[in-house]
Formats: structure tokens, C-alpha cells, sequence
């Protein structure tokens, strides 16, 4: 029922007018509070400087359409809170990362006062600590611009759009969701596996580490002058931890789509951000797209003056249905001022 008051003309102490009372029957209440606070990442066991925040995996768990039994992947996973935000829903999690060293727990601990990280510190150990343990699938360390070549599903074909451009076209898929959040360059540097040229440069290790590869004695490997030095380097040809290069973020949208279209079930979604600089920014025409993905909705929520970020949704096309082309202003939700009510 809308009631309009006899006196809505009239403000109060604090300036505001009101309009309208709306009265309706309470048929449920939020849990919204309750579940933030569950989750707070200031109590998770295993954090790092750019988890993202629980409300926002929430929304992308939802956007992504997680419930029992979905399989979900996240090709940046980090610190996974966004494969845990979907297994709260009852999605089974799994992920890549290129970063050894946070996957293994490693490190630095964001945390004030902790120092290094304690042993055991992963992202198993965030699930078993809210009891989610059963639907940890697990994680490895791979590159997300070569990950199609270790996950491979059947029936990928590379086909000539109408622009002659190659797109991966695949009518068969894995997963329910992808869910990720790829690094932007904002706080933390977007790296993909170096080329040949710079993987053939020799790698700098420390000493215990030279021996535990080679399984040989440093004085037989060098001399005394050259184990001064707290790093010295190893030839590519012996196991070392491979070279990194920057990540254009041209490609890694583009690498990320394709991956999608492989790896997706159709009518999976993917749900991922994108960095916006406000004021050069062209609307849709900025957005990567790809002819077999259709743009569900496109999100900002803005960080500062300067720069904003995109949630776009999307999901994949069934067999038959006609490539996307255009996509709908529909679907676009910029942040707008609101403004205040004129009298």
C-alpha cells in the first residue's frame, strides 16, 4: 500500500523531505549481514593483499549461477576468495595460479604483526576452516595464457570470424562457472610465462636451493669467490622456476575469453572484472567480447576519481545459436551520481 502524508512538504531536522510510506507484509529477512560477518577476511586463515572483498564474491558466485554440485574454476585464483564464495553456494572449487610461492604459501604474511606465513597456510586450509573441505577440488600452478594446453576438452575447432580474426568455436565443455578476477596492474603485475629468448637466460636461485637441484656440494660448482654472493645462477637447461614477462592486458582478456569458450559447458558463465580509466572510456565498445560469448551484464563500481573497474557476466552459446555481434545497452549499468530530489 502507498500512503502519501498531509504534511510531506514539511522537512526534518535533518533537511530530509518526506514522500512516500510503503506498507507490506515481512515474509522473509536477510541473511546478508550474517554471512558477511561469517566470512570476514580479516578472520581467514589464509589472506593476501588483493583477496577480494566477501560481498563482491558473493555477487559474482550469484552472477555465475553457483549451487550443489556446479564445478567452478578460477584461472587467477590467488588466495581463492572467490572459489570459496562459490562453495558456500555448494560449488565444488578449483583454480590456477602462476605465483608458486602464494599457492604454496610462501612468504610474506599481509597480516600485521605475523611476519612469515604459517605452515600449512593454503587455501585448503580456508575451506577446512568453514567446513567446505568436501567441495575442495584442488589447485595448480600453471599459466593462465597456456592453460588450454593442460585442461583440454573434446570438439575445439578454430574457425575465421566475420572480422578475420581466429576464434576457438567448442560445442562441448567442463565447467559450470568461471569466476576470476585477473591481476590488472593497479596492485598486483599481470606476468605470463616468458618466450623462449629470455627462458634461455640463466635463472638466480640461492645456494641451498642450487644444491638441492643439482644434488651436488656448492664447492664443486663454484668458487670460493663466487659463493659471496647470496644468488647464483642456473643454467635453463636444469630445473628452475621458469622466466615471467609482462601480461599485455589486451591479451590476457582475450586469452581469457577463449579459455572460457573452451572450457565452459554451454549456458555456463563467466564472470570476471575489467580496469576502466573514467575518463577515456567508451562505453561497450571498450568491453572484450567474443562471437560465442553474450554480454549478461557489464557492472562498474569505481575505486577513485580516476580509475573504475567493470563486472561483466556472460555466458556461453549453445550449438546452433547465431554469433553475437552487437551487444545490448541493455545489459550496461555504469556508475551514475545520483542526484538529489528537486522540490
Amino acid at each position: 500500500m502507498d500512503y502519501a502524508p498531509q504534511n510531506w512538504k514539511e522537512r526534518s531536522i535533518k533537511g530530509d523531505i518526506l514522500r512516500h510510506v510503503y506498507y507490506g507484509r515481512l515474509v522473509g529477512s536477510s541473511d546478508r549481514r550474517v554471512m558477511l560477518n561469517s566470512y570476514r577476511l580479516a578472520d581467514r586463515a589464509y589472506l593476501g593483499n588483493t583477496s577480494m572483498h566477501v560481498g563482491l564474491s558473493g555477487i559474482m558466485a550469484n552472477c555465475g549461477l553457483c549451487e550443489g554440485g556446479s564445478l567452478v574454476w578460477d584461472p587467477f585464483v590467488g588466495t581463492g576468495s572467490i572459489l570459496l564464495a562459490a562453495s558456500v553456494w555448494g560449488a565444488f572449487g578449483a583454480g590456477s595460479d602462476i605465483d608458486y610461492a602464494l599457492l604454496h604459501g610462501m612468504g610474506m604474511s599481509p597480516k600485521a604483526g605475523q611476519g612469515k606465513r604459517i605452515p600449512g597456510e593454503c587455501l585448503r586450509s580456508s575451506y577446512r576452516q568453514y567446513g567446505l573441505e568436501s567441495r575442495y577440488l584442488d589447485v595448480i600452478i600453471a599459466d593462465a595464457a597456456t592453460l588450454h594446453r593442460l585442461l583440454r576438452t573434446p570438439g575445439c575447432t578454430e574457425q575465421v570470424s566475420c572480422s578475420s580474426t581466429s576464434v576457438t568455436v567448442c560445442n562441448g565443455g567442463l565447467f559450470d562457472a568461471i569466476l576470476t578476477d585477473p591481476p590488472y596492474g593497479f596492485r598486483e603485475s599481470s606476468r605470463r610465462i616468458a618466450g623462449k629468448e629470455l627462458e634461455r637466460e640463466a635463472s638466480l636461485v640461492s645456494q641451498d636451493r642450487l644444491c638441492e637441484i643439482t644434488g651436488l656440494p656448492l664447492p664443486l660448482l663454484y668458487s670460493d669467490e663466487e659463493l659471496k654472493d647470496e644468488l647464483l645462477p642456473v643454467p635453463h637447461d636444469l630445473p628452475h622456476f621458469p622466466h615471467k614477462e609482462a601480461y599485455p592486458l589486451s591479451e590476457s582478456y582475450h586469452d581469457l575469453l577463449e579459455l572460457a569458450v573452451r572450457l565452459l559447458r554451454p549456458g555456463g558463465r563467466i564472470v570476471f572484472w575489467i580496469p576502466a580509466v573514467r575518463s577515456i572510456f567508451d562505453g561497450l565498445q571498450s568491453l572484450p567480447r567474443h562471437p560465442r560469448l553474450r554480454l549478461l551484464g557489464a557492472c562498474e563500481q569505481v575505486l577513485n576519481g580516476r580509475n573504475s573497474r567493470f563486472m561483466l557476466v556472460m555466458t556461453k552459446l549453445f550449438e546452433g545459436e547465431p554469433d553475437e555481434i552487437k551487444m545490448s545497452e541493455d545489459v550496461y549499468f555504469p556508475a551514475i551520481k545520483l542526484l538529489p530530489p528537486t522540490c
